[in-house]
């Protein structure tokens, strides 16, 4: 479709509620900053009169679609809704176990990741960049995280004997070079990092993971 034609009101909230439908709307967010920049640009290099972004309202996911993830029932969410729920507790044992489950049962490279969140207590940062193979020693039970943000975060945790069996599992399938995660695709934002699976993407947030 040629830019001038996808410069139109119409167009645009059609297809953008499409996507928060099918996609959810964070998707639906993100498009419409991406196509924002394009018609941005297009309008700079006069391939277009105006941007009509400016006049383009958000649209939310319909309730029941496949992008609607409102959390209507926090005893049963996966969290994956896209809330924070309660950040101002720990979870509890149950929680743990059902977001574990979730984990391990994700497209996404997460059911080790999440293990090893809750069975070390390291940020999530700290985990996907900073958690190298050379510094784990299954032997010893033990990983030295070199943490940056203060100078008691380069430290040595233990490793419980399930994680501990995890990561020889996961050091089997993947290999011992580089980051323990380092086959987990996942970017950073400023609500936590999202990580991206085949056929799916799962947000983990770390706000209870420090």
């Amino acid at each position: 479709m040629p830019v001038a034609q996808v410069n139109s009101v119409a167009v645009i909230e059609a297809r953008l509620t499409d996507v928060a439908n099918t996609r959810g709307n964070v998707a639906a967010q993100q498009s419409r900053k991406v196509l924002s920049g394009i018609l941005d640009l297009a309008e700079r290099v006069e391939a277009i009169p105006a941007s009509v972004m400016r006049r383009v309202e958000l649209p939310a996911a319909a309730p029941g679609s496949t992008g609607d993830r409102t959390c209507r029932d926090p005893e049963d969410c996966d969290f994956n809704c896209g809330g924070r729920h309660d950040t101002k507790r720990a979870f509890t044992f149950e929680e743990m176990k059902r977001i574990q489950r979730n984990a391990d049962a994700s497209p996404a490279d997460i059911g080790d990741l999440v293990a090893f969140l809750f069975g070390t207590g390291v940020r999530i940062s700290e985990a996907l960049r900073n958690s190298a193979w050379s510094d784990v020693d299954l032997d010893a039970r033990r990983v030295r995280v070199r943490g940056t943000k203060t100078r008691h975060a380069d430290r040595v945790l233990a490793l419980g004997d399930d994680l501990t069996q995890r990561l020889r599992d996961r050091a089997t399938e993947h290999g011992t070079e580089g980051q323990v995660f380092g086959t987990t695709r996942f970017s950073v934002g400023p609500n936590g990092a999202t990580i991206l699976g085949r056929r799916a993407t799962a947000r983990t947030y770390s706000s209870r993971s420090t």
